[in-house]
Formats: C-alpha cells, sequence, structure tokens
C-alpha cells in the first residue's frame, strides 16, 4: 500500500522534474500510488518482482520528499494546471517568490 495516494496529474507533474522516469515504470507507478493496487498484484500483472515495484516507490518518494525540502517557510505549496503557453510566467513568479522569502 502506498503511504499516501496522488491524482494522476500529481504523479505526472512530479515524474516530469528530474531524471526521466520510462513509461513503464510510470505506469506501474500510477497502479500503485494513483490507483492504490497492491505492489505485489502490480508486480504479477507486469511480470517484475516485488522488489521493483517497490524500490521504483521508494526511488519516486525520495524525489519527492527532496523537492519538498528545498521550499523555504513562508512559502505554500499548491498543485496548479495550467497551460503550456504559460510556464515562463509561472517560473518567473516562482523566482519572484524565492527572492522575496530570502529578503525576510
Amino acid at each position: 500500500m502506498a503511504k499516501f495516494r496522488l491524482t494522476k496529474e500529481q504523479l505526472l507533474l512530479l515524474a516530469a522534474q528530474g531524471k526521466k522516469i520510462d513509461n513503464r515504470t510510470l505506469e506501474m507507478l500510477e497502479q500503485v500510488l494513483v490507483l492504490g493496487r497492491a505492489q505485489g498484484s502490480v508486480a504479477n500483472e507486469y511480470g517484475v518482482t516485488q522488489q521493483h515495484i517497490s524500490s521504483a516507490v521508494n526511488r519516486f518518494y525520495a524525489r519527492l520528499t527532496e523537492q519538498m525540502g528545498f521550499i523555504p517557510e513562508p512559502l505554500i505549496v499548491r498543485t496548479v494546471a495550467i497551460h503550456p503557453d504559460l510556464l515562463p510566467e509561472l517560473k518567473q513568479l516562482q523566482v519572484k517568490s524565492y527572492k522575496i522569502a530570502n529578503k525576510k
């Protein structure tokens, strides 16, 4: 069982950051982290060991933990859905937020 469940959108957003996750592993992560299926069941379906699934889940949680660890105290985290054309503006807002947080 996953430590906590994610939405598919959250999974895809986090998977897009950092080292690329292959599509098959992403499908297995979705089965466990989004749909809440047991690792052993997913392992049987995909023809891999439960340890393979467990390692992929642990690496994903480590990635999530690492990303969350770099957020300064006064900032908040929100998941938003935006059009790809707006990503540069969102990045600018993020940079501006970090600058404001570091001045305090």
